[in-house]
């Protein structure tokens, strides 16, 4: 069974104090979470895809954590936003340990 998994660079906004962080949206087919503190800046949010999964893969939460091993376990995909990543083209990130 596939499992799309995908990570969306997120502004968080407080909707009562307008406070503004930074993070990421995680989600798949059976689960979600998020980082909203991952970067200080909107500028610190990696232009280039496959270092932000690197990014949120080296430092991952629990649910986070699980989505990457299904991923390698799988030998899996990911969607950064609305681009597919093929494991071919990630699969360097587990090789760099």
């Amino acid at each position: 069974m596939s499992n799309q998994i995908t990570i969306r660079p997120t502004e968080f906004r407080n909707i009562r104090t307008g406070d503004v962080t930074f993070g990421y949206r995680m989600y798949d087919n059976y689960g979600q979470t998020y980082d909203n503190c991952i970067f200080n800046t909107k500028d610190d949010i990696p232009d280039d895809d496959l270092e932000l999964v690197k990014m949120v893969k080296d430092n991952p939460n629990d649910v986070a954590g699980a989505m990457f091993d299904y991923i390698q376990e799988n030998q899996g995909d990911i969607w950064v936003d609305d681009e597919w990543y093929e494991w071919e083209k990630i699969k360097h990130l587990w090789d760099e340990q």
